[in-house]
């Protein structure tokens, strides 16, 4: 079960992060346009598209401790009794 958390974080996680490097070129054009020029020379280096993936997993790790900590040290009997109620 805490394998299926992790699994369903790092996928979150995941298509989060590929919706922002997806965006990432088209919110630099936009932020070149608002700036009236002053950014032309503005770009997003390979590394900073990097980092961002980078991000992305370690956020989808550490947000899945905690939750896959609690369901791997839950008694079955008691967390059926809790959802059924």
């Amino acid at each position: 079960m805490a394998a299926t958390l992790f699994g369903e974080s790092l996928t979150l996680a995941a298509i989060g992060g590929a919706v922002g490097i997806l965006l990432t070129y088209p919110a630099t054009s936009l932020f070149i346009g608002v700036s009236g020029g002053l950014a032309k020379g503005f770009t997003v280096a390979t590394p900073t598209l990097l980092t961002q993936l980078l991000a992305c997993v370690l956020v989808g790790l550490v947000g899945a401790v905690g939750p896959a900590w609690r369901v791997a040290h839950l008694n079955v009997a008691r967390g059926l009794q809790h959802s059924a109620a």
